[in-house]
C-alpha cells in the first residue's frame, strides 16, 4: 500500500479497523522497510503490532507516528485532515 509518504489517518484507520484485537507492542528500532499500516517507505523507527488475523497471533509493524496515533489518537506534527 503506497501513499506517497504523506500520513492519513483514514488509511490508518481501515488498516486497524482490517487487524483483530490489534496491540501495540515494543519499539523494534531503525528500518528501512515500509510501515504495514500507513505504507510510507521512509526509514525510521518500528514497532509491534500484534494481532489476530492470521491465526493465533502475528506481527506487523508500524511507524511511530502510527505508533502514537494507536496509542493516543496523536496525529503527526503537521498533518491536515483533508
Amino acid at each position: 500500500m503506497k501513499n506517497e509518504n504523506k500520513w492519513d489517518a483514514v488509511v490508518v484507520d481501515r488498516a486497524l479497523a482490517a487487524l483483530k484485537f490489534a496491540s501495540l507492542g515494543e519499539e523494534v528500532g531503525f528500518s528501512w522497510y515500509g510501515c504495514d499500516l500507513c505504507g510510507t517507505e521512509l526509514g525510521g523507527d518500528r514497532h509491534h503490532v500484534t494481532h489476530a488475523n492470521d491465526g493465533p497471533f502475528s506481527r506487523v509493524y508500524c511507524c511511530t507516528d502510527c505508533a502514537l496515533y494507536m496509542a493516543n489518537g496523536d496525529t503527526p506534527e503537521g498533518y491536515e485532515e483533508a
